[in-house]
């Protein structure tokens, strides 16, 4: 589906209702089965993708400055408000932003799983 002709709302609604029963069913066999190597690999891929997106997410934001119409004085202070993450995670995510915008290549590692998320900070 595309962002722009159904609009950001119903896509992330779409991905929430799919994520809500996915984890579900990941956390039971998670706790009822055993697991291997590829199967951490694999959630910690997701879990990167899923990092880079909200990376491109926020530093858009701050781009756009619309964190100063609704009275905060940076990106920054904006998700901890929201979020209840740490100030310093806007910034960081807005500079993050900055380098793969500059080495896109980068953000194509960490899609295909050969570089981490954690890896840009």
């Amino acid at each position: 589906k595309s962002c722009m002709l159904i609009g950001m709302d119903a896509v992330l609604a779409d991905i929430a209702a799919g994520l809500g029963e996915g984890f579900a069913e990941l956390m039971l066999y998670v706790s009822e089965h055993p697991l291997s190597e590829a199967d951490v690999v694999a959630v910690r891929r997701l879990v990167d993708t899923a990092e880079l997106v909200c990376t491109h997410t926020v530093a858009k934001f701050a781009t756009e400055a619309e964190f100063r119409e609704l009275g905060m004085r940076d990106v920054g202070s904006w998700l901890a408000a929201k979020t209840g993450a740490r100030r310093t995670e806007g910034h960081a995510r807005c500079e993050q932003a900055r380098v793969l915008e500059d080495l896109p290549e980068v953000a194509s590692a960490v899609l295909a799983g050969t570089f981490s998320a954690a890896h840009l900070r």
